[in-house]
């Protein structure tokens, strides 16, 4: 007699999005039975939505700021202009070159089976798709986050944008407010103000990019309002959204205790978004949070063994290849329970994609003060080297906190080419290098990795000791 599985698939995943597929891929080349489940498009926002198109934009945005400059080096720059439907042409074209977005034929072609609509569970190994069920031994719930329509009374009434349908505007809008000073809200500000939109940033807290040190802060939100019709808000608070007599939408807000008021043509609203849980987590006994997602430890794992979470369902705001990171040690610690492996977050880099980039890794001096760490600290503005002179760009820094051993715990830069310029500090971070021996390394002259070198030469050398307080 011949025995049928258990379970009709080793992995289920919920969500094709950056966690989801690459645990699924992974899986499948190790010759599991891999079930796929997708219930928008598949592959998620990142290469749909999100960082492919949107990095696409920003890297336009670059190019036209700097031709706009090229007067400077002796250009004639007197008739730069731009087609936006043709820039939007170019983002569909490098979104279908990835070949990632929207291609289920690409899953199948790897032996996985995909499933078109909403996974729920309906027991700890059972998850319902419409009429269809199927079970597996492991589910991997990777069902992302979602932008949620804010408490501001009126917004109902008004056609509010989000960060995936404000890249499909046919127009920059002449006027455009911006909720929320997340790092995806500050790249869109710069992309649409960069193309004539008049950008208003609102933020509740104290400053933007408030993850990031106090002097990226600064710098970012000066160097947005100084070369662009763009204005930072914060500690701000929209009151209400009403359709105005012209079709625009008058903003009530309140700015430091005064009440005020702001007409624009259009809303986006760039929050952090909530993870996506209506997903029968209740069936499954699946502990987990409304406002922060599902609980998971170190290897990713639930309070259910078999059910593992990862990605933004966990209510992090982590950039995309912290995701990735998180899919493949899923599909590993599911493949090889064994030898389970945790992610280091402190290891793993942040940017922001304006320019000059804000790139960082490791801790900044709120994470010093948190854990009273004695520092030393140093930050070399990039005017110190010789490619700010070249390229006539002096704004930015590269800031460097180490141990009083000279061991390296962080780095912030901000500087053209910065998310490339940050691996560097990453790996000297990751094999526990003193600022000392990374100044020791030859950098190319003529680069900006000159102001990293500069930078751990300066703090190798401070006699001082600074601490965090």
């Amino acid at each position: 007699m011949i025995r049928r599985p258990r379970y009709d698939y080793d992995l289920l995943v919920l969500g094709s999005g950056a966690a989801g597929s690459t645990a699924a891929l992974v899986a499948a080349r190790a010759d599991k039975k891999v079930g796929l489940i997708e219930a928008d498009t598949f592959g998620g926002g990142a290469p749909n939505w999100g960082d492919i198109p949107v990095k696409t934009l920003l890297g336009v945005a670059q190019l036209y700021n700097r031709i706009q400059r090229g007067h400077q080096f002796g250009l004639d720059t007197s008739r730069v202009d731009f087609d936006y439907p043709a820039i939007q042409h170019w983002k569909n074209t490098v979104v279908e070159r990835t070949g990632a977005g929207d291609n289920e034929h690409y899953y199948n072609q790897q032996g996985i089976d995909t499933f078109y609509g909403k996974g729920v569970l309906r027991d700890q190994h059972t998850v319902t798709i419409g009429d269809h069920e199927v079970t597996a031994g492991h589910i991997l719930i990777a069902t992302g986050a979602h932008v949620t329509q804010p408490a501001i009374a009126g917004i109902e009434t008004i056609d509010w944008l989000t960060p995936r349908t404000a890249l499909k505007l046919s127009r920059p809008p002449r006027s455009l407010l911006i909720i929320g000073a997340t790092t995806t809200a500050i790249e869109l500000a710069h992309f649409f103000a960069t193309f004539g939109s008049t950008v208003s940033v609102a933020e509740q807290s104290s400053r933007i990019l408030p993850t990031e040190d106090e002097e990226v802060s600064e710098a970012v939100s000066s160097l947005l309002q100084r070369d662009q019709p763009l204005s930072v808000l914060t500690q701000t608070t929209i009151r209400s959204l009403m359709r105005g007599p012209s079709g625009n939408v008058i903003v009530q807000y309140i700015r430091g205790g005064i009440e005020r008021t702001m007409e624009v043509e259009r809303v986006l609203v760039a929050t952090k978004p909530e993870p996506t849980i209506d997903i029968g987590l209740d069936n499954a006994e699946v502990t987990y949070s409304p406002d922060d997602g599902i609980e998971v430890n170190q290897f990713f794992q639930t309070n259910v063994r078999h059910i593992y979470a990862a990605g933004h369902v966990l209510g992090n705001d982590v950039p995309t290849h912290t995701v990735l990171s998180e899919g493949r040690l899923t599909a590993h610690n599911i493949l090889h329970p064994k030898s389970q492996m945790t992610l280091d977050y402190e290891l793993v880099p942040r940017a922001t994609f304006i320019y000059p980039e804000v790139a960082s890794v490791g801790f900044n001096e709120d994470d010093c003060i948190k854990r009273d760490l004695k520092i030393n600290k140093v930050l070399v503005p990039l005017g110190m080297i010789a490619r700010s002179n070249t390229s006539d760009f002096r704004e930015g820094f590269v800031k460097l906190i180490s141990d009083k051993q000279g061991v390296l715990l962080g780095g912030t830069i901000v500087a053209p080419r910065a998310s490339e310029l940050i691996q560097e500090v990453t790996l000297a971070i990751k094999h526990d290098l003193t600022a000392e021996q990374l100044a020791e390394l030859p950098h190319v002259f003529l680069t900006w990795s000159e102001a990293v070198r500069t930078a751990a030469s300066k703090l190798s050398r401070k006699e001082r000791d600074l601490f965090c307080s």
